[in-house]
């Protein structure tokens, strides 16, 4: 009888011992899961970040890096990445206020981490694009720094939700991710907006506009965008302003500067660019830049517009042409 008991409580033991190994190996999964989770993410923080600040105006002012004009193009390419993710964490976090799923709460901690991640990685490139860019200095500056506050409110964000959804967190730290997280979407979108008017003209969103709307929100037309106050109704306000405004004043505008050249004022028009030759010549169509550059083969790499961009027209060329012979007056 002895024995049989023994040999009872060494099997309920036994059997013990298996219900613990059995119900501590997801527990143990889960935790090296999250502890490699978060790992890597300070690793990439603290590249990514340093990247970010080895990235700034003092650092690259002593070092002309081929490595740094390589990658900061890769800025365009992944900078739509974190409005991605953070419009999607936005969209499930007020779906799981409203209706929790304990699955789902798993996926958006993914989701918030690539967040920050992506977040880090645009702003670093983004510092290393602005080596050399020919951008209005005050909205490029801007910009920048308005890309840097998303990346360290995207990783805050990350910390916070980690610290909220912990089994014994209080629930003011899911407040506080809460509250960060909808604070990082408007400075994003704030980001995202001066990023947009640095690539296409601060009036991007309304130069498209009808007339009247154009008018009701004090814009100026077209035309007049390019065109001297006092020659509204000249013969380059209703030719030459138009062709310009259509083709050429995205990359050579007040905000953007291509080459260093500007043709929003006819100073800077006559004036020319980095290069140095005069882009206009008057009464010297072949002997000015612009009509040279205009009027280069397509796959030209000094071709104007560049690739990718709409090209004049025949028609325009000749306008372009018969305005410069005749004085390239503009009034």
């Amino acid at each position: 009888m002895v024995g049989d008991a023994q040999g009872i409580t060494m099997e309920n033991k036994q059997r013990d011992v298996e219900d613990i190994c059995r119900n501590s190996r997801p527990n143990l999964i889960e935790g090296c899961f999250r502890s490699s989770q978060w790992c890597f993410f300070s690793l990439w923080l603290l590249f990514g970040v340093g990247g970010s600040w080895a990235a700034s105006e003092e650092t690259l002012a002593k070092t002309e890096s081929s490595w740094a004009l390589f990658f900061g193009p890769f800025h365009t390419v992944i900078l739509h990445y974190p409005i991605g993710f953070l419009t999607i964490v936005l969209l499930l976090e007020v779906y799981l206020m409203v209706r929790a799923q304990s699955e789902l709460r798993k996926v958006l901690g993914w989701i918030v981490l690539l967040t920050a991640l992506s977040a880090v990685t645009t702003a670093t490139l983004g510092w290393l694009r602005a080596k050399g860019a020919t951008y209005d200095p005050e909205l490029l500056e801007r910009h920048r720094w308005a890309g840097l506050a998303v990346a360290v409110l995207t990783t805050l964000m990350a910390v916070l939700y980690r610290k909220g959804f912990s089994k014994v967190a209080p629930p003011f730290w899911q407040t506080a991710y809460r509250v960060c997280l909808f604070g990082t979407f408007g400075v994003l979108v704030f980001a995202a907006h001066l990023g947009g008017s640095l690539t296409h003209g601060s009036n991007y969103l309304t130069e498209n506009a009808p007339p009247v709307l154009r008018r009701f929100m004090g814009e100026k037309t077209k035309a007049a965008d390019v065109t001297p106050s006092n020659g509204a109704n000249s013969l380059f306000a209703a030719t030459i302003a138009p062709i310009f405004e259509a083709k050429c004043v995205q990359c050579h505008g007040p905000e953007k500067q291509k080459g260093k050249f500007r043709l929003d004022s006819p100073e800077k028009l006559l004036f020319g660019g980095a290069s140095g030759k005069p882009a206009v010549k008057p009464g010297d169509p072949l002997g000015s830049e612009m009509i040279r550059l205009v009027t280069l083969p397509r796959d030209h790499e000094d071709a104007m517009p560049p690739e990718g961009k709409l090209a004049l027209t025949p028609s325009e060329v000749v306008t372009l042409m018969q305005w410069i012979y005749g004085g390239a007056k503009f009034n």
